[in-house]
């Protein structure tokens, strides 16, 4: 589901513009993200009384982080290739490989993570922790590039 929706996130960024696609998908990934970080968290603090979805309600929430994240790097491929139209390929291609590199090291990370908290599920904790630094990394990128723009007088 994931790469489909970057094709729908592509396409609602042209349609309502990039930082609100990216913003919004963001901001329902983290929310998706916290809600499957409470079962491992509470594990963490009480072994005993480990809290774990139904079956049903993992899938939906996974499907629905997938979505998310497909739909924030359409947005942000179509961010990069209008910031940078003379490397569009590259500056893609640079974004696309960081992400298969955090999705190769995020499992392993995460499993000797877990093997050593002898908690489950800690990946999701990681990857919101992860996805929070990206969030707030985006909103300062978004708010010097409006400074930037209004000094030059462009807004």
């Amino acid at each position: 589901p994931g790469a489909l929706a970057q094709v729908l996130g592509g396409a609602l960024a042209d349609r309502f513009g990039t930082q609100a696609v990216v913003m919004y998908s963001l901001l329902l990934a983290l929310a998706v993200l916290a809600a499957l970080s409470v079962p491992p968290l509470r594990e963490l603090s009480d072994p005993a009384s480990a809290l774990a979805y139904p079956l049903a309600v993992d899938l939906l929430l996974v499907l629905c982080l997938g979505l998310a994240l497909g739909c924030a790097i359409g947005g942000l491929l179509r961010k990069m290739v209008d910031e940078n139209p003379q490397w569009p390929a590259f500056t893609a291609g640079i974004l696309l490989q960081s992400a298969c590199v955090v999705a190769f090291w995020l499992p392993v990370v995460s499993g000797a993570v877990s093997d050593w908290l002898a908690v489950s599920g800690t990946v999701f904790v990681m990857l919101f922790l992860l996805l929070l630094a990206g969030c707030l990394l985006f909103v300062i990128h978004g708010q010097l590039t409006d400074r930037n723009l209004r000094k030059a007088g462009a807004i």
